[in-house]
């Protein structure tokens, strides 16, 4: 079974934890590190190391090696908590260890009725293009509305003039390329329509 919050499964557990060893299954209910743990108030050592007869060295040396604790919890209703490491795997030489990342970007404050689709778009676009996943974003407010005067809200303005990525693709320059000589031809007929009055 794949060590990931919500998968369900038999479980091959080694020494000392392999009493447990059965034909149930198991469901993952939390992955924590056990600083994190310790903060929360648990006695990890007391109650994962010590009374499943391991040695505080062990606990030291997951500590360092940074391996989490994982809840299970069975059919049951019975919850254990098991060092990542005392967890086995059929295949051990192949198995790689994944954890899930969150990216927080701080944007500046914005205009309250500045439209964020496009850029939330294009940062599922830049991930998908990256990493091959189709992945959420959320927009989150991260302050009450404040009053800016008219020369920073015209400094926001210029930025965001100035705020063009260099790297477009070749579709997105063909279409700048119509757009500015659209804009051109408009300009010429305009003047040429001035010239003629």
């Amino acid at each position: 079974m794949t060590l990931l919050i919500g998968n369900k499964g038999k479980v091959n557990f080694l020494a000392p934890f392999d009493k447990y060893n059965s034909d149930r299954e198991w469901s993952i209910v939390g992955i924590q590190q056990i600083p994190y743990l310790l903060k929360l108030g648990a006695d990890i050592l007391e109650l994962v190391y010590i009374n499943e007869s391991l040695a505080e060295s062990d606990f030291n040396n997951d500590i360092l090696n940074k391996v989490p604790i994982v809840t299970l919890e069975n059919e049951s209703q019975e919850l254990i908590n098991v060092p990542m490491n005392r967890i086995g795997d059929e295949d051990v030489e192949s198995s790689y260890r994944y954890k899930e990342y969150g990216l927080a970007v701080a944007l500046p404050a914005l205009p309250v009725d500045y439209d964020t689709t496009a850029l939330e778009n294009d940062i599922k676009t830049v991930v998908k293009e990256k990493l091959g996943f189709d992945v959420p974003v959320e927009k989150v407010e991260l302050s009450a509305i404040t009053l800016v005067n008219s020369t920073k809200h015209k400094d926001f303005l210029l930025h965001l003039q100035n705020g063009i990525i260099s790297k477009h693709s070749w579709r997105t320059k063909y279409l700048m390329e119509v757009e500015r000589n659209n804009k051109l031809t408009i300009v010429k007929a305009e003047a040429l329509d001035f010239a003629t009055r």
